[in-house]
């Protein structure tokens, strides 16, 4: 029961820290396109929760603990990595709002964003479900092993991949180009990020030197 309690607030929290973010820069609430983001988050966590819980519960104690155990570079890469996450986010009510630099995109681009957002949540989900090992932090237990199906026969981080698309997807919806440039700081974390996972993985990890043979793209196929 205790456990449920946990992710129980972390899913409340994670909703709560997403919508002051978007909100609070705004300064109002009239801003329908932020709350239809909002609620489409919270059903997907709030959903995607349940099935884990039920399904795949070790999957989700993986997601839910382990956030303190960090070490090495690691202590670096995953602050890097909340930082810029919080900058892109904010970045979107403070242009829709105050800056205004560029027009809006065409409806078919903002309805392309909220398809994206959707979609690239249940990667990140679907991959999460795949590999039970999969944790926020750069952690290696005694009982884990190489996942090397599903999502990761394609690219070994397909997570990273996911959340980056999601970030874009959520700026093009909220009709935010700066949002939409500013994704890219994204990316010299989560590279970081992967170079220090990749090297742990393959010093401790029993075959995944091997795999990162067998399939060769980290987040992009045929690219990188």
């Amino acid at each position: 029961m205790g456990n449920y309690l946990k992710i129980f607030f972390i899913v409340l929290f994670s909703i709560a820290f997403f919508s002051i973010l978007l909100l609070g820069p705004a300064l109002t609430t009239k801003w329908p396109d932020a709350f239809v983001l909002i609620l489409i988050y919270a059903f997907l966590q709030i959903t995607c929760t349940i099935y884990m819980i039920i399904y795949a519960p070790k999957s989700l104690e993986a997601r839910m603990g382990n956030y303190v155990s960090q070490k090495g570079l690691d202590r670096i890469a995953t602050p890097l990595l909340w930082l810029s996450l919080l900058i892109w986010i904010i970045s979107n009510p403070i242009d829709v709002f105050y800056l205004n630099l560029f027009l809006p995109p065409v409806v078919e681009l903002k309805y392309l964003g909220l398809f994206l957002f959707i979609f690239s949540f249940l990667m990140v989900f679907l991959a999460i479900v795949q590999n039970e090992f999969a944790a926020p932090t750069v952690l290696i237990s005694n009982e884990q092993k190489v996942i090397d199906s599903g999502l990761y026969s394609i690219v070994r981080h397909p997570m990273y991949l996911s959340f980056v698309i999601w970030c874009l997807g959520a700026s093009l919806w909220l009709e935010s180009y700066l949002g939409c440039i500013l994704v890219l700081i994204l990316f010299p974390p989560v590279l970081f990020r992967i170079y220090i996972e990749e090297k742990e993985l393959i010093n401790e990890l029993d075959g995944y030197l091997e795999y990162t043979k067998k399939v060769k793209y980290r987040i992009i196929p045929y690219i990188y």
